[in-house]
């Protein structure tokens, strides 16, 4: 399964993207338990981290503002037929999406945008079932609140649980003079019963 890594930036290469080895722990963690579910992924950029979870999932939702890298990430992404690729202002629109199973936000990391990221997952999670939500850049350096503190105020949230770290660990140099002060990602679920 790695082999959908070959030729993708790492975040060394590319700050935008999560880096390999985020990637290979998201092939890791849903192995093949997620190939008849449903993915969104809030912010695809390029389309890089879409690429590895269209061999993941049935189908992925890709919501991205900007109609130049949805172009990117179509290109990039014209081999494969499960992508749905939707622009879409997430943050002034309301969520009308059904049957997710797993939502990946790695779009504005600004506290409050991240705490409305969650609350609109929360909010799609069909009753008697579990959401899981995965955060990319939780251990980013901002001068700023950012993903890290808006999902630790969502821990003491009942049904929000963190489930694992991955990613590069704490510590890692993403470029000169911005290294992670946590790990690079978790994944969380919320229980909607």
């Amino acid at each position: 399964m790695y082999n959908i890594l070959e030729n993708i930036p790492d975040k060394t290469e590319d700050a935008k993207t999560t880096s390999l080895k985020f990637k290979k722990d998201l092939i890791d963690f849903l192995g093949d338990d997620y190939k008849n579910k449903k993915c969104l992924e809030v912010g695809s950029h390029k389309g890089y981290t879409t690429r590895v979870l269209s061999s993941l999932f049935k189908e992925v939702i890709c919501c991205e503002w900007n109609p130049k890298l949805i172009e990117f990430s179509k290109k990039l992404n014209s081999d494969k037929d499960n992508i749905l690729f939707i622009r879409k202002d997430i943050y002034n629109t309301k969520w009308d999406f059904q049957d997710i199973d797993v939502v990946l936000i790695d779009c504005n990391h600004a506290y409050e945008n991240v705490m409305i990221d969650i609350k609109n997952s929360i909010e799609i999670t069909e009753r008697g079932k579990t959401m899981t939500l995965i955060f990319d850049d939780y251990g980013l350096d901002n001068p700023w609140r950012g993903v890290k503190e808006a999902v630790d105020d969502y821990l003491s949230v009942p049904n929000f649980n963190m489930v694992k770290h991955i990613g590069e660990s704490k510590g890692w140099v993403v470029y000169p003079g911005k290294v992670l002060k946590d790990s690079e990602g978790v994944i969380c679920s919320y229980e909607n019963y």
